[in-house]
Parts: structure tokens; C-alpha cells; sequence
């Protein structure tokens, strides 16, 4: 067994578990999605403790409610003694404390439930930090220090742009009138998001950070080097998603995690920037509501320039050893 990944069902929010190794299993669980979704976090958890293995690294890559709660749930009634590594910015956030919306309020409660159990949390995640866990290699492309010091000094007086856009007309007409809006939202500016390497592959997990800053960091540390798997940020946000970033993952294979409709800008800058992409989402949002005209369906999906896969319930990403090609299969 070389890689496998479950990108699990947490309504919008991320969640996913990375398991990989031979004799000896490395568990990664990158977010933890929302409180109601809490079950699927444990779940992972579950599953994980009936093998009789720990989850080596749980990485919460900002403060979104999306991204801490369901953790935040399952830590206010466990110990977390199966987990052996915390990466969390909520450090700095008690700036939010007085008028604060409710990421950072949930963000400085998780930060005092893990002190109190004591818990292995490091707060010092910035871009070109490197840690090798069994033979793979985690490099942090964002956030910056300095992004993170905005977090911890600002507060958010909006809600970040996500969702919305054109769905009803073809992705031609939509990359033609296409105009990008950049994220403005501090809390995903300060993002983490890393490149997983194992064995050949090189694995992208964007968090919600904002797309030129993954491009800077990309071209400080992977510059022309292809990336195998990409999740794509902020939920396949427009806002976070450019073309230039498209061509600078240099990538084919990709990961949506969202129950929403995804923003159609996304997918015609995806389309655009490349010839023949696979994209796996863990709800098949595009099905139910005509979301592909029928001239999108000529063009892109029946001649395989674009597949979406949906990952049914229990189904996870996987790659052997020395095989180049990602399947689905049963957990």
C-alpha cells in the first residue's frame, strides 16, 4: 500500500485523511469540518484506533468554523492522547475576543481545551517550514508570518466571497467574460497549505489560501515540477482559483471538497489551463441542477477533457507503490 485518501462528507466544509507507508502507517488528517458534520471527523478517529494506530499529524489549516469545529466537538469530550502532533495558528486571535465573529471565538475556545489536555500543538507553520514523517516530506507553502500576525490583530468585518457566480451558461462564454476577483478574507491568507511528497509524488493540499501566494511559494520551491494530486483551494472558490495558477501546479488530477455548487469560473479557468483534467469531489453537486449546458457536455465531459468523479460514501483516492495512476476504491 503506497498513498490513499478519503476526502470525507462535511457538507462545505474540508476534511480529509491522508494514510500512507508499508509496515509501519503514517495518518495525516488535514481539517475537521463543521460541528454538525463532527460524526465523519470521528469516524476517522475510530477507524484509525481500531487498527491500533495513531494519527501522526492532525494539521487545522486556519481558523474557520468549516475547518476547527468538527475537532473542536470531539476534543471537548476525549483526551486526544491518539493524536501526536497539533498544527494550529490560534495563537494571536484573542484580538477577536470583544466583537469577534465566531471563527476566532471557536478558534481561542479549542486553543484552551487543548492546553488544558496538554496536547502537542505547534503554532510555528510558516512558508518553507519542512518536517519528513516516515520517508515523506511536508513543505509549507503558505502562510507567511506575516499573514498570520494580520489574523491575530485585525478583525474580519465581512464574510468571505465564496459560491455565487453565472452556472446557467456554457464555460466558453463564461472564460470569455471571465473577470477575477481576488479573496480579500486575512483568516485564509494565513491558509495552510503544503506539498506532500512520497515516493515520487508530489501532493498539493491548498487549504484556503489565496492563489498568489501558492504561486510565489510554488515557484520558490517546486518551480517546473508537476504536481500529482492538487486540492484545490477554498472550496473550488473563483476567488482563490486563477489560471496562472491552474498552469503553475502543473497538474491534471484535482480535489473539490464542497456540497455546494462550485463557482463555474473555476471550472472554465480549469478547462482552459488544462487539456485533460480529472477532478474528484466528495458530493456530486454538478448532477441535480443542469449545472453542464448541453454544449459543456459536448465539448468537455463526453470527449474526456473534463471527469468528474464523485467519492461515494467509504470510497478513497488511491495510488500504489510505483503506479502513476489514481483509482477509486472501497475503505
Amino acid at each position: 500500500m503506497s498513498i490513499e485518501i478519503k476526502v470525507q462528507r462535511v457538507g462545505k466544509g474540508d476534511c480529509i485523511w491522508l494514510k500512507y507507508g508499508k509496515e509501519n502507517k503514517v495518518n495525516i488528517i488535514i481539517d475537521s469540518g463543521t460541528a454538525t458534520k463532527a460524526k465523519e471527523f470521528r469516524n476517522i478517529i475510530k477507524s484509525i484506533s481500531e487498527s491500533n494506530e495513531v494519527i501522526d499529524l492532525l494539521i487545522l489549516t486556519h481558523i474557520d468554523n468549516d475547518h476547527i469545529n468538527g475537532f473542536k466537538k470531539y476534543i471537548s469530550k476525549n483526551d486526544g492522547k491518539i493524536i501526536k502532533e497539533v498544527w494550529f495558528h490560534g495563537k494571536g486571535v484573542k484580538a477577536y475576543a470583544i466583537n469577534a465573529p465566531h471563527s476566532p471565538k471557536s478558534a481561542i475556545q479549542l486553543e484552551g481545551i487543548m492546553e488544558q489536555r496538554k496536547m502537542n500543538v505547534n503554532h510555528n507553520i510558516f512558508k518553507g517550514y519542512k518536517k519528513t514523517i516516515n520517508e515523506a516530506e511536508l513543505c509549507i507553502l503558505t502562510p507567511t508570518r506575516e499573514a498570520v500576525r494580520r489574523v491575530g490583530t485585525i478583525v474580519d468585518q465581512y464574510v468571505s466571497p465564496h459560491g455565487g457566480g453565472v452556472h446557467n451558461q456554457d464555460l466558453d462564454w463564461i472564460y470569455k467574460n471571465d473577470e477575477y476577483i481576488r479573496d480579500n478574507s486575512d483568516t485564509n491568507a494565513a491558509s495552510i497549505s503544503f506539498v506532500f511528497s512520497y515516493e515520487g509524488k508530489n501532493i498539493a493540499f491548498l487549504g484556503d489560501a489565496h492563489a498568489e501566494d501558492i504561486i510565489d511559494s510554488k515557484n520558490d520551491f517546486y518551480n517546473g515540477i508537476n504536481m500529482d494530486l492538487v486540492k484545490l483551494p477554498h472550496h473550488g472558490s473563483s476567488h482563490n482559483i486563477t489560471e496562472d495558477l491552474m498552469k503553475c501546479l502543473l497538474c491534471n488530477n484535482f480535489i473539490i471538497s464542497t456540497n455546494q455548487p462550485v463557482d463555474k469560473n473555476t471550472i472554465a479557468r480549469v478547462v482552459n489551463s488544462v487539456e485533460k483534467s480529472t477532478i474528484y469531489c466528495n458530493y456530486s453537486w454538478w448532477d441535480c441542477n443542469g449545472y453542464y449546458t448541453k454544449k459543456d457536455r459536448e465539448e468537455y465531459v463526453y470527449k474526456e477533457k473534463l471527469i468528474m468523479k464523485e467519492l461515494k460514501k467509504d470510497e478513497i483516492i488511491f495510488s500504489d507503490e510505483g503506479c502513476n495512476i489514481w483509482e477509486l476504491k472501497k475503505n
